[in-house]
């Protein structure tokens, strides 16, 4: 048997490839919008963030082969990353009174969250509101439309890339960066600081491979989910830890959340150095002779 590049990856020009991807993912964010414009639920909160994640992964490819524009930065780019942002400070709350649920926090600590996670989605409806969902989706659409043709007369005329290069071709040596920059940060992730740092790139990593390449791997899913409960197990410890009062009302958890950190780096350091580097997508054919 013998392995190849899948045929959509290696035959299809890279920036029709990213049109098609973009497209599709910015239908996605279309489609969550609307949602959450209608209801703040924690379910809408969650699918609309996991959405502009997509996006924004698949963004950080797209600035560098030049789709930016500052008309797109100003209506949309700026709007999109501040409701990412109070979408992201409402969910760690949403994870917060999850993670209380098994701690038996006193009541005193409890309403002090509580008073914060209004504050939190209360931003988000004001930022909705401020927002012009329709309007909105109207540019990310024209954007996504428009601005490939741009690109393929700027390229056609500076003659500096090959438009006719394949999407695997053009797209590989992103994936690569994107693995070594995991393998830096694996190397030195020992603080929840750096681990979050690291969290983040696996994440980066693991959207690269999903939303350009269609793979999916349980390795990352699995270091993304035990850094992801590390690091909200953590952000939980530095509100219950910030002042002796709150300290001693919690003691008791504070203690529960130490065991668990510690039982979560050791599964993580167990599984680090298992992470899938130099995963790529192959289809396998019978050769001639067999």
């Amino acid at each position: 048997m013998s392995s190849s590049i899948p045929p959509h990856l290696n035959q299809r020009p890279w920036l029709e490839f990213e049109e098609a991807t973009a497209s599709a993912l910015c239908n996605n964010v279309a489609g969550e919008l609307k949602l959450i414009a209608k209801k703040c639920s924690a379910k809408h909160v969650h699918d609309t963030r996991v959405a502009l994640r997509r996006w924004d992964s698949i963004w950080q490819v797209l600035e560098r082969d030049g789709w930016r524009t500052k008309k797109y930065w100003q209506k949309v780019g700026k709007e999109l990353k501040t409701l990412r942002k109070l979408l992201g400070d409402l969910r760690d709350w949403d994870v917060n009174f999850e993670l209380a649920e098994t701690l038996d926090l006193p009541e005193e600590v409890l309403d002090v969250w509580l008073k914060e996670r209004a504050r939190a989605e209360k931003k988000v409806k004001q930022d909705l509101r401020s927002l012009d969902i329709k309007q909105l989706i109207k540019r990310i659409d024209k954007f996504v439309r428009v601005r490939p043709q741009e690109l393929r007369r700027e390229i056609a005329a500076t003659r500096l890339r090959r438009l006719a290069e394949s999407a695997y071709t053009h797209l590989e040596p992103f994936l690569d960066e994107q693995e070594q920059m995991v393998r830096r940060l694996e190397r030195r992730a020992n603080t929840p600081e750096t681990l979050h740092q690291l969290r983040l790139c696996i994440k980066g990593w693991r959207y690269l491979l999903t939303e350009f390449f269609g793979l999916t791997n349980l390795e990352l899913v699995k270091a993304q989910q035990l850094l992801g409960k590390y690091n909200d197990v953590h952000r939980v410890l530095r509100l219950l830890t910030g002042d002796e009062k709150t300290r001693e009302l919690a003691k008791d958890a504070v203690v529960k959340l130490e065991a668990q950190s510690e039982q979560l780096m050791k599964e993580f350091t167990e599984f680090r150095k298992s992470l899938p580097y130099g995963l790529r997508p192959s289809v396998v054919s019978l050769s001639d002779d067999e």
